[in-house]
């Protein structure tokens, strides 16, 4: 099957040449951008990295519209053309020996989308059709579509590093906005990504103060704001279980889908067990298949389990 890599960029010029160095490497038929108008010389790059994949007769689509992350890899999903889906990030250097391998072995795990750190994944066009693909969010558009193919047993996690991520923001909203220059369009830009967090999460308070690393004082003032700011999207939380929130849906839940490196023809060496506090708890009391437990074993004996 043909594969299509979908991926949003902003500002991301610094990235781009190294981001191009893994990407070009693929196995890919064509790659759309979406380009939240970017401000330095992104679309120039991308211009020039077109016409270099021109000359190996693979297609370039360049798009700019304003729109939150979620929504761009929803513009360029469907802007593509092809049945497999790929999306990646433009600050993300990735390792396409790894990557191809993963595709060359995909098939027998068709129809489910196989996800791995650094927010790569493979999805079936039709699996992504069914529940609705990417919705207008600007963080958490991964979690929100993970959990839904989760719903619906589509859905495998690989626990494997596919690449470096470049950028050193990411796991701070405040810092991720200060690529954006006005001082309060970046707050208001940080109150509205805790809103997207609360609206793909659906949690409660206490979740909410759980699932951050950040300032919990901060966190607990942002909290009303952002809860009061859901009223006036239009991306509305959708409540996949109604006994618990998304967010403890999703780890009841997600160990029993993941998979080892070599049900993909990987060494079972790249295995990476990345946990947070909160999901230890829900390891710890057991309520997983087998398969994970084998995972796990490895992990252990093999030092692979990593605290985050």
């Amino acid at each position: 099957m043909k594969l299509s890599i979908c991926t949003t960029t902003y500002n991301n010029a610094v990235y781009l040449p190294r981001f191009f160095e893994g990407i070009k490497k693929i196995n890919f038929d064509e790659i759309v951008f979406v380009d939240n108008f970017s401000k330095d010389s992104t679309e120039k790059l991308i211009k020039n990295f077109e016409k270099e994949m021109e000359k190996f007769g693979k297609k370039v689509v360049y798009i700019k519209q304003k729109c939150s992350r979620g929504k761009g890899r929803q513009i360029a999903f469907e802007n593509s053309s092809y049945e497999l889906i790929a999306s990646v990030d433009t600050d993300t250097f990735y390792y396409s020996s790894l990557i191809n391998k993963i595709i060359k072995n995909y098939n027998k795990f068709y129809p489910s989308a196989i996800v791995t750190y650094q927010s790569f994944g493979i999805y079936p066009r039709k699996t992504l059709e069914e529940v609705g693909g990417w919705r207008d969010l600007n963080i958490n558009e991964d979690f929100d579509l993970w959990v839904r193919l989760l719903k619906i047993k589509k859905f495998y996690f690989l626990p494997v590093s596919v690449g470096e991520d470049l950028s050193k923001m990411k796991r701070s909203s405040i810092k991720r906005e200060t690529r954006y220059s006005n001082f309060l369009f970046s707050i208001f830009r940080y109150l509205r990504n805790e809103r997207d967090l609360l609206i793909a999460r659906n949690c409660s308070f206490f979740e909410f103060l759980e699932e951050s690393k950040q300032n919990k004082i901060l966190l607990a003032l942002s909290y009303p704001l952002a809860k009061f700011l859901t009223l006036f999207s239009k991306t509305k939380p959708i409540k996949i279980s109604k006994k618990e929130s998304n967010r403890e849906f999703w780890y009841k839940n997600c160990f029993n889908y993941y998979l080892m490196p070599s049900e993909l023809g990987l060494s079972n060496d790249l295995l990476e067990l990345r946990l947070t506090e909160y999901m230890k708890k829900f390891v710890e009391k057991g309520n997983y298949n087998k398969n994970f437990k084998r995972i796990l074993e490895f992990a252990k004996k093999e030092d692979k389990i990593r605290i985050i």
